[in-house]
């Protein structure tokens, strides 16, 4: 008798635990600079991440620079390999080229068409334009 006690009460705990652990919401992304990413790639693998960056979307060159000038110079080394589809502005129209606020995974160890990028971001759940207005507007 007193086994199935300790059963229904295991159970009872098994049960209240894995509800409690779904109950805590969804995973909160860590606002970090692509500096930060390519400084310590290991404190952040795995982890959903934010970061601004440049960002050009093109066949086989999907990317995010830490600036405008590492892509139109190639410099992959200042950049993430981004697994992305599309971006949007404000507006929701798509853009495929300027400064965007990435939402991601990161991960160190994928680099990318041809392994030119220093990591990649990977399952996107937002790419937005940023600043999300026009100066002067």
């Amino acid at each position: 008798m007193r086994s199935i006690h300790y059963l229904v009460i295991a159970t009872l705990a098994l049960l209240f635990g894995s509800l409690s652990a779904s109950a805590e919401g969804p995973e909160k992304a860590e606002t970090v600079s692509i500096v930060q990413l390519l400084a310590n790639p290991e404190k952040y693998e795995g982890k959903l991440i934010s970061a601004r960056g440049f960002v050009r979307l093109e066949f086989e060159g999907n990317a995010i620079y830490l600036h405008k000038e590492d892509y139109e110079h190639s410099l992959y080394s200042n950049g993430l390999w981004l697994n992305a589809k599309d971006c949007k502005r404000v507006d929701g129209q798509e853009f495929d080229t300027g400064y965007a606020w990435v939402t991601a995974h990161f991960t160190a160890r994928h680099h990318g068409h041809m392994g030119l990028w220093s990591g990649a971001l990977e399952d996107v759940r937002d790419c937005s334009e940023w600043p999300p207005y026009r100066a002067g507007t």
